[in-house]
């Protein structure tokens, strides 16, 4: 299952995909809260969190999730 995140500086924004194969949308704290809560809304299940690499507000999400072991992809921006 995927996770994708857009990242802000001060928020991220991710869009889940549920088990049953809704999703789940929701605005989080750019921050350790944050990132926790992240953790408590994909546990129990392996989730591939994808972002896209602009600027540096994504590095302290990066960092946390290897430091968990957790599947990560990044892109660099399409802009048109």
């Amino acid at each position: 299952m995927y996770c994708g995140i857009d990242i802000f500086s001060e928020t991220i924004d991710i869009c889940i995909e549920k088990p049953d194969g809704s999703f789940l949308s929701a605005t989080l704290l750019n921050s350790s809260i944050g990132f926790r809560k992240l953790m408590q809304l994909t546990k129990g299940f392996t989730y591939h969190f994808v972002m896209e690499s602009t600027g540096v507000y994504h590095l302290s999400l990066c960092v946390y999730l290897e430091k968990k072991s957790m599947p990560l992809q990044r892109s660099k921006s399409v802009a048109s």
